[in-house]
């Protein structure tokens, strides 16, 4: 009723409220009533627009009964003495718990579905458009006021009871769907858990359906029962994954839990059921957090089940929701089909197996790729649960983790650690094809086995099959693939661009891209380096040692391995090896041909021993170890003999003999028996055969007579050499070239300043020493070199500091230079030593020897301007009159100096000493004047620089006194460029640029040399492209990869040496080098002007000349 709307109350209308209220709460007492005096009471409130009071008045009936009476009794149903109940009689209490509370609310509930039944029988004007929405506030009512604090003692036993009820349905569907009982047979029913004759499954399964209708009338199934329904089968899930799957890789479990959803689905549509008998999807709205379906209505597709999606995963509670989709009719909301409610809960249960699946497996993930390919239907299980879950940080995570604690530790053999690598690639690569949980997981596997030392030769071992234990490798090196490095440009240009899928957002964002990302094994291994060199020099170690070792010129495996390597490698990088194994074989036919030729000769001709050699190209093979000893005279005649039938052989060349390497077969005739067919070492030889001579030998004699130090004879007397290799480890020839650049950073640091670790890096690979060996070394290789120096032997700066005297550095300045350019780093410091001493003592005595060095300074300086003027008087008389003024001009310049020494003696008396000093070693400063007119100003410049220049400095000046007059020795060499036309030295001594007009005259000189140079390499390439003559083609069969021949052509220009051709092409590239060092040279001046000459005339010539250059023709620079 409108508020200040005045109504006529007729006297029907009392009665007309009662009969409708009774009607809608207790519709017995209103059985005799007629059909026609409802209506018309009906009418009659309508008409005083009544209809939202009775709304309001059946909500607040209902909201005040339940309160007072029927909420208290339903939880004192429940509250039973629990300790005397079996849970047989507790499942009655709960159930009888709910048939009261129904009971209790049936009239409201009538009284709502008589609404319901007005409305659609056209008395809507009873009731406004919201009668669904009463309905859903009415029930809202119930839940607010019944579960508005649960109850521990509720969720106790709906959570027993459904897991009871659980059990009884699986164990009927586990025998086929029979009876409640578990047989005669079993001691106690599998489903209830009670002997045979006191089973209750049946019963228990009743009860279950009779509680879900109830629960599914009062719209609370699925408040009271998701949570319990999600416990329970949560832990069922991790009990069996427990069970079944920890520690089992070799079985796929997949199938196997489907099929138990299959069968824990048909218990859910027992519990979820509405009061047709169908499933229920009582859906209702404002669903509390933390139970199945919060948060679905917020749309929030990340972290739980939900319906419908693909990847079912809905954010929220433990279980499916409620909050999904509706079907939304004509003013209200309908419940959807219930399949959905069956396939939200299948998602729910299918992301959760996911979830814990993946835990368990990434915890066993190392064991899982050590097992590998034994373990590979775990892998697929789990790559596939890991596409349905965001736990891929997580696996990254973990791995690296296990692989640091389990694998990279002193205690585990490289060769393990590469086993373990190997299978890791393999596994890793069939859980993510994209091979980014392998590029990050991996990387401190791959950083660790830098570390080791020998690393390059295990993983060279198992290529060609030598490795225990290890045939992965092996079986990876017959396939035909090239290595390819991750810095190499593998991406297939013909691929389609609309294939392309960008990396996981957990890719290395500092490598190249998934389609450059390669997954072949040996080129991992390889790219642990970066370089295929390494590799190689290792590979031909190896064979070296092999080839050394076995003397019986069989090399099939050898040149199959070889083959192989070249498909993987490149044929020019397997050269080397190529020579190696046709030195075996020219040695096997080289020793034929010398022992036909013997066997010809008459028996007292033939040698007495049988020798036969291992004749090696000693540019091609890797270094062998040097040991010097004396062999029996015997021995050294057969040599010397298979030497001179060698030469007659091979004319022009000669042997060289490694008299420590090879094998002897001797037979040694015992006392009491005979030893036959011994294979020893020519050292043991030596020493067997000394001992047929004489019985008894001491060690000191021994060593003697073999020319080998005591302690080696001690050793092989041993026989402690087994598994000796005759070459150098590549660790050894590494380190051999590495010493190599000591002398480039000795001269770096002797004559430069102080440099960082990255300078001296780039400095060595500026300045051509530019071989694999410093390619394959960064920064933190190159310190550690540095610190593996002794002490005494570690680069330092030898420098003053600018604040000490001048006087000490005038003193020691011969001792440092000597160091530094003789003797090397330990003289350096030792004369630093010195110098700080004298440094000290200058300090005490400073006050004194300032004083005394200016009193002789000035004595000095008077004892030579009186000298001077008797000299000029003399010759004045017999000279022109110009040498008078040449006279004057002189002392005018004494006089000059003398002011300027004076003035600034009190500012810098370090300069002033050291000025003072070198006027008193060179007069010739002080009389310039009359040979060559200098300007002071420059003059006074010269000495500055050339006395405070550092001892350390690279000296490019001599004397200058000795060249004109100037004094600007030591003159500092510029790094860094610099604009000026003021004592620049060009190429020559004598050629000196000190005007603007010198500079551009030689900067015109510079462009036009520049520019002739690139003409002079245009002109060879025109030259050679007029003299190719003689060009043959050979064709030559190679086998390909699927079994058929390819012919593989080959092009051979032929020419001669003694050409007219090829002499003018020899004196041009006299020129050539020649011009390209001058230029060279021209731009270390650091001069910008020149610099720019050269670069101008460069980019001119290229230019002029370079329109028509040659494509196949390349004539190698000689300055870039």
């Amino acid at each position: 009723m409108k508020s200040g709307q005045s109504l006529v109350m007729p006297r029907e209308l009392p009665a007309a409220w009662d009969a409708v209220t009774a009607a809608l709460v207790s519709p017995m007492s209103t059985a005799g009533q007629s059909e026609e005096s409802l209506s018309h009471a009906i009418a009659l409130l309508c008409s005083q627009s009544l209809g939202q009071c009775v709304e309001g008045w059946l909500l607040e009936t209902m909201q005040v009964r339940l309160t007072s009476a029927v909420v208290p009794e339903f939880w004192a149903g429940l509250e039973q003495p629990e300790n005397e109940l079996e849970e047989r009689d507790r499942a009655r209490i709960l159930l009888q718990a709910f048939r009261t509370l129904l009971a209790r609310l049936e009239p409201f509930l009538g009284g709502l579905e008589r609404l319901g039944a007005w409305q659609d029988e056209g008395r809507g004007g009873l009731l406004g458009p919201g009668t669904l929405g009463l309905r859903e506030r009415a029930f809202s009512v119930i839940r607010a006021i019944l579960l508005f604090s649960p109850s521990a003692l509720l969720q106790d036993r709906v959570l027993e009871f459904y897991s009871r009820t659980l059990a009884v349905h699986m164990s009927q569907e586990e025998e086929g769907g029979g009876g409640g009982g578990g047989g005669g047979e079993a001691a106690l029913c599998p489903g209830c858990a009670t002997p045979p004759q006191q089973c209750w499954c049946l019963e228990a399964l009743e009860e279950l359906q009779e509680l879900s209708h109830i629960l599914s009338r009062l719209q609370l199934l699925e408040r009271v029962s998701s949570e319990a329904v999600t416990s329970i089968l949560h832990r069922l899930v991790a009990q069996r994954m427990e069970c079944r799957c920890r520690g089992e890789y070799e079985i796929s479990f997949l199938s196997d839990f489907q099929e138990w959803l299959e069968r824990v689905l048909g218990w859910l549509s027992r519990v979820f059921v509405s009061e047709s008998g169908g499933l229920c999807a009582g859906m209702e709205q404002g669903i509390m957090p933390g139970v199945p379906g919060a948060g679905v209505e917020r749309g929030v597709m990340v972290g739980g089940p939900g319906a419908g999606a693909e990847r079912n995963i809905m954010a929220g509670g433990p279980g499916p929701g409620a909050g999904a989709e509706r079907t939304i009719m004509a003013g209200g909301e309908r419940a959807q089909p219930g399949g959905a409610v069956l396939q939200r809960w299948r998602c729910h249960m299918q992301q959760f197996f996911c979830r814990i699946y993946v835990n368990m497996r990434i915890e066993e993930l190392f064991s899982i790729i050590r097992d590998f390919p034994d373990s590979t239907p775990a892998i697929e299980d789990l790559r596939f649960c890991l596409e349905r879950t965001n736990q891929r940080q997580q696996l990254l995570t973990s791995l690296k983790s296990a692989f640091e604690t389990r694998l990279l530790h002193p205690g585990v053999h490289t060769s393990d650690i590469i086993t373990v690598y190997i299978s890791a690639i393999k596994a890793l690569r069939e859980l993510d094809p994209s091979m980014v949980i392998l590029q990050v997981a991996c990387q401190p596997i791959r950083k660790y086995l830098r570390t080791r030392e020998d690393t390059v030769r295990q993983i060279v071992a198992s290529l060609t099959g030598d490795a225990e234990g290890c045939t992965d490798l092996a079986n990876e090196l017959s396939r035909a693939d090239p290595v390819t490095l991750e810095t190499q440009d593998s991406e297939d240009e013909g691929s389609d661009p609309e294939e392309w899928t960008p990396d996981p957002t957990d890719a290395l964002t500092d490598k190249t891209g998934s389609k450059r990302r390669s997954s072949d094994i040996i080129s991992l291994l390889v790219s642990i380096y970066g370089s295929k060199e390494i590799f190689i020099d290792e590979y031909r170690t190896v064979l070296a040692d092999r080839l050394l070792h076995q003397l019986n010129y069989n090399t099939a495996r050898e040149i199959r391995n070889v083959e192989l390597l070249k498909l993987r490698f490149g044929e020019s990088h397997m050269h080397y090896c190529e020579v190696m194994l046709k030195d075996v074989a020219d040695s096997r036919r080289i020793n034929t041909n010398i022992r036909e030729e013997e066997s010809r000769l008459p028996e007292e001709e033939q040698p007495p021993l049988a020798l036969s050699a291992m004749i090696l190209s000693s540019e091609f093979w890797p270094p062998l170890k040097e040991e010097k000893m004396e062999l029996p005279p015997v021995v050294c005649q057969a040599m010397e003999a298979y030497t001179h039938r060698y030469e007659k052989l091979k004319a022009m060349r000669t042997l060289s003999w490694k008299p420590h390497l090879g094998s002897v077969t001797l037979d040694i005739e015992l006392g009491d028996r005979t030893l036959t067919n011994l294979s020893v070492s020519p050292i043991h030889a030596a020493i067997i055969l000394h001992f047929q001579d004489k019985s008894t030998w001491s060690l000191e004699e021994l060593s003697g007579v073999l020319g080998v130090p005591q302690e080696m004879v001690r050793r092989k007397l041993a026989l402690d050499e087994e598994g000796d290799s005759n070459t150098t480890t590549q660790s050894e020839q590494r380190e051999e070239k590495l010493q190599l650049f000591w002398a480039y950073i000795q001269a770096m640091l002797t004559n430069l300043e102080t440099m960082t670790l990255e300078r001296i890096h780039a400095m060595l690979r500026m300045f051509g020493a530019t071989g694999p060996v410093l390619t394959e070394m960064d920064v933190n290789e190159l310190q550690a070199f540095l610190e593996r120096k002794p002490k005494n032997q570690r680069p330092t700066r030898i420098t003053t500091h600018i604040g000490a005297r001048l006087v000490q550095r005038v003193v020691i300045y011969s001792n440092l230079k000597m160091a530094s350019q003789s003797q090397g780093i330990q003289q350096l410091l030792q004369a630093e030593k010195r110098a700080a001493e004298k440094v000290a003592e200058a300090r005490k005595r400073k006050t004194r020897r300032l004083k005394q060095a200016k009193e002789e300074a000035h004595a000095e300086i008077e004892q030579h301007r009186l000298q001077r003027e008797k000299e000029f008087k003399t010759k004045e008389a017999a000279a022109l009159g110009s040498h008078g003024n040449s006279a004057v001009e002189v002392d005018k310049e004494t006089v000059h100096k003398m002011g300027h020494i004076q003035g600034s003696f009190q500012q810098n008396p370090e300069a002033v000493l050291g000025n003072l000093l070198k006027m008193q070693h060179h007069p010739r400063t002080l009389c310039c004047g009359f040979r060559r007119k200098m300007d002071p100003h420059v003059h006074d410049q010269h000495e500055h620089h050339g006395t405070m220049a550092p001892a350390t400095t690279m000296s490019h000046g001599g004397d200058h006194g000795d060249h004109g007059g100037s004094d600007g020795a030591n003159h500092m060499m510029q790094m860094t460029f610099y604009f000026g036309c003021k004592q620049v030295e060009l190429l020559f001594a004598g050629l000196v640029i000190n005007t603007p007009g010198e500079m551009f005259g030689a900067c015109i000189g510079v462009f036009l040399m520049a520019a002739l140079y690139e003409g002079l390499k245009i002109g060879r390439e025109y030259l050679l492209r007029r003299n190719q003559v003689n060009v043959r083609y050979n064709s030559m069969p190679i086998p390909g990869s699927d079994g058929t021949v390819l012919m593989e052509t080959h092009k051979t220009v032929g020419q001669r040496m003694l050409s007219l051709a090829h002499l003018l092409q020899t004196v041009l590239h006299v020129i050539q080098v020649v011009i390209s060092y001058f230029l060279m040279l021209i731009f270390m001046t650091y001069n910008g002007y020149l610099c720019i000459a050269v670069a101008a005339g460069a980019g001119v010539g290229y230019f002029l000349f370079s329109w028509k250059k040659a494509v196949v023709v390349d004539i190698t620079e000689h300055c870039h």
